[in-house]
This record gives structure tokens, C-alpha cells and sequence, in this order.
């Protein structure tokens, strides 16, 4: 991947971070339509990880010029200007599937998704603000072999009119993050049959910070499923405010069950926004309008009522699993239930300022038990998002669907923080009426 970087500030300084490959928050990697690698949340932290603790120096000094390698040892005295970088070193599939030469005929259409990382990312000076970067001119390579020898295809047609399957083995990473402290413990669950290492590392709290909570064993009902906090803006008095419908403040939501991740929804929010405007009445967006912000922004951002400083809100309402409204029986579950949202970035605000930051605390999530008997298999909604680059009028998005029943595609523009995508529901072989279906270990059918 070759691409031009390029940082600017509102005061001070900032530059790319040591180590390029961390402008890379996720890397997803799709094959005909089904995703073989759901991204880590956190590929830059991995990265950076496991650079420092298997690249020697004499990598390092090759990886100087295109990969910025080097220490970032003193305050940047300037912003970078179309500055030429390459990420060659890849994790996950990329990295580590064999045999590294594939025919991907055999599979169908390759889609590589990157979810790029927010400006915290920046080596900065002391009094940097509004800090932002930007690539250009990006492009891939990859080396393409020819093979023109029919006995090559014959043996693959053999092979899998046997009934036989290929195997492409790579490696897997999985992170847990869980709230600060030097007396923490951090819990988590993994099934596998090769653990090959384990790293613990402590991350600074800044926007954009992974959220992970883990129902304990009882029924729940999820349709009482709320997540509470206090929210903070800091910036210029009176120019800002945390936008409509505070569920837009979730970036990516994942939930797990033990080791298998149930569902991912890339830009939740984005999401969200697209189906509350299609699905709320008056009714309910008045009765949202308090705790969940749902009321529209009409006035400007001049008036002191849209300064933020530890305000109460509550994420009342989800999509997909969450949503459901199943009731659930956690102790029947092959691993605890674990939630992890993603917080969006600044970028979320309504402001007239690139300054513009928020905070949450005292976070918490509540669930009410219940007496009803839990299902034994249940169906969710489930959502597939396409995005591309660069938005026009004149914008085509490609995209692959594999699913039994096609409900409905919204498309969409969005500003250039988050670029424009596309949106679609699916459903999958299992599923029904656009859903997904979830059973538990040991039972069968839907309820």
C-alpha cells in the first residue's frame, strides 16, 4: 500500500505516528461476499506490540525511510506535507496465510476494507490543537503469477469435485481492553487449540476508547438493555454539541460469545441514524428528546444551552443483536455474553471547530432480569455496510451480497470525516426475513 500523508493543526505541530502501520485501526478481508477476517479494533495497538517485541534493529533501520520507524524523540517544529510512506508488513490473513499464492478464482472476489484512525494517533508538540491528517494518492501492488498449464486447473477440478475443501491456515488476533487502574484485572475467555502468546499493555483514555461489558449468568431480557453516562465537551464556549441521537456516539458495536463474535456493525452509528429517521414517530422522538438527545439541532451553536459539562444520558434503544428483544439465558451460552462498543471520534460533534473534544464517564449498563423462559434460539437483524473513498454525485459503490432474502439497500453521503457508504441488510443461510439466528449449544430450531 503506497500512499502521501499529510498533517495539519490549528496550532503547533503534528506528524504521522512512528511506525505507519498505525494509522490502520481495523483491517477486514472479505472473500465472495463472507468476511474471513473479522479486523481487531485495535490492529494499530497489536501492531506496534508486536513490532516492538520481535523486530530487531536492523529491521528497524530498513523501515526508517517508507514505514517511519524511527523514534519520534522531540516535539515536531512542523506539520508533514504530502510525505511518501508504504505499509508492506501486514497482520492477520495478509500476513500469514499459507500458501502466500493464492488463485482467487477459486474464491471469488477479494474486498480489502482499512478503517483509518483518528487524529490521536499524532506525535505532537506541547501546544498542538485541532489536529488532523490526511492520505493521498494511495495505491496497491501486489505480484500476479500466470499459469497457463491446464493440468494445473485439472487438478484443482479433481480436488473438489471429490468433495474435498481447501484449508488456509493464518494467524488470529483477539483483544480484550477493559477500564484503567494499576490494581486491574482484566478477564477474559478464549478457546483454541494453538495459543501462541499472550501481551498485556496499558493504553491512554481518550476519545474514540473501546467500551467492553460482560453480562453475568441469569436471564435478561435485552429489550431493557440501557447504557448510561455522563458527557463532557471541551472547547471554545458555546460552539459545540453532542449530536442527535446520542447512540451515533458508537462507532462499532461487537458482541461475543465466548471466542465467536456473534455480530460486528461497522459505523453504528451511521447506521442507526439511517433507521431511526425511518422508523421513529413524533411520538418517539419526543420521549427521547431528554435523556437520548433526539431532538434536532435548528438553533445554531451560539446559545450557551448546547455547552456540555457532565450531562446525563442513556442509550435506550439497538440494532441488531442487542436489539432483538430475545430473552437469554447467559448460563446456557458456550462463553460469557460480552458487549464491546467503540466509541466515534470528535468527528461525531456538531461544531464550528476542529477543537472540539468529548468525554464520557461513569459509565454503566443495566439489563433487567426476567421470568420468562429463555428462547433457545432466537433471530436478529443483521446489517452489511459498504463504503467508498471518495463521494460525488456521479459515485458508483460495488458491492457483494450473499444472503436468501435482500430486505432493503439505503445509500447515503456523508461528510469527509467519515466518507460515503452504502448500507444493506442481509440475512444469512440460517436466517430468516433478513435475520441472522442464534442457538444455543445443544439446542435447534427457532423460537
Amino acid at each position: 500500500m503506497f500512499f502521501k500523508g499529510t498533517t495539519s493543526t490549528t496550532a503547533g505541530f503534528a506528524v504521522l505516528p512512528r511506525n505507519i502501520e498505525t494509522i490502520l485501526e481495523r483491517v477486514e478481508i472479505e472473500a465472495n461476499g463472507q468476511i474471513i477476517q473479522v479486523g481487531s479494533s485495535m490492529y494499530n495497538q497489536l501492531w506496534q506490540i508486536i513490532a516492538d517485541t520481535s523486530m530487531g534493529e536492523d529491521v528497524t533501520n530498513r523501515r526508517r525511510i517508507l514505514q517511519g520507524a524511527g523514534d519520534i524523540a522531540a516535539a515536531p517544529t512542523a506539520n508533514q506535507t504530502n510525505v511518501q510512506f508504504a505499509i508492506q508488513n501486514w497482520l492477520g490473513f495478509l500476513g500469514s496465510v499459507k500458501p502466500s499464492v493464492l488463485d482467487t478464482s477459486l474464491i471469488g472476489n477479494v474486498r480489502l476494507r482499512l478503517t483509518l484512525a483518528q487524529p490521536v494517533i499524532l506525535a505532537k508538540s506541547p501546544t498542538c490543537a485541532g489536529e488532523s491528517y490526511a492520505l493521498s494518492d494511495i495505491f496497491f501492488t501486489v505480484d500476479t503469477l500466470s499459469i497457463d498449464d491446464g493440468v494445473f486447473y485439472q487438478m484443482h477440478q479433481q480436488f473438489l469435485s471429490s468433495g474435498s475443501v481447501y484449508e488456509l491456515p493464518f494467524h488470529s488476533y483477539m483483544a480484550f481492553t477493559s477500564t484503567g487502574g494499576m490494581s486491574q484485572t482484566t478477564k477474559f475467555s478464549l478457546s483454541t487449540q494453538s495459543l501462541n502468546r499472550c501481551w498485556a499493555t496499558f493504553l491512554t483514555g481518550v476519545a474514540g476508547d473501546i467500551l467492553r461489558f460482560t453480562l453475568p449468568h441469569g436471564v435478561w431480557d435485552l429489550s431493557t438493555l440501557r447504557l448510561w453516562f455522563l458527557a463532557t465537551m471541551n472547547g471554545t464556549a458555546n460552539n459545540q454539541s453532542l449530536p442527535r441521537d446520542v447512540e451515533t456516539l458508537i462507532e462499532t458495536l461487537e458482541v461475543w460469545v465466548g471466542t465467536e463474535r456473534v455480530q460486528t456493525i461497522p459505523y453504528y452509528n451511521q447506521l442507526f441514524r439511517i433507521l431511526a429517521d425511518y422508523d421513529h414517530n413524533i411520538q418517539d422522538m419526543q420521549a427521547r428528546t431528554v435523556i437520548s438527545n433526539s431532538a434536532w439541532i435548528t438553533n445554531g451553536l451560539n446559545n450557551a444551552i448546547y455547552t456540555v459539562n457532565q450531562s446525563p444520558f442513556c442509550m435506550t434503544q439497538w440494532y441488531g443483536f442487542l436489539g432483538s428483544g430475545a430473552v437469554i439465558d447467559t448460563r446456557a451460552m458456550s462463553g460469557p455474553l460480552t458487549i464491546v462498543l467503540t466509541l466515534a471520534p470528535n468527528a461525531a460533534l456538531i461544531s464550528n471547530t476542529a477543537a472540539a473534544t468529548y468525554a464520557l464517564s461513569d459509565i454503566h449498563l443495566t439489563i433487567q432480569n426476567s421470568d420468562e423462559a429463555p428462547a433457545s434460539s432466537f433471530e436478529f437483524e443483521n446489517f452489511k455496510l459498504y463504503m467508498e473513498q471518495n463521494g460525488s454525485y456521479s459515485q458508483q459503490t460495488q458491492m457483494s451480497v450473499e444472503c436468501k432474502k435482500l430486505e432493503w439497500v439505503a445509500a447515503t453521503f456523508l461528510p469527509p470525516d467519515y466518507r460515503s457508504r452504502a448500507i444493506s441488510t442481509t440475512t444469512d443461510h440460517h436466517g430468516n426475513r433478513n435475520r441472522n439466528n442464534y442457538t444455543l449449544p445443544g439446542a435447534s430450531g427457532v423460537s
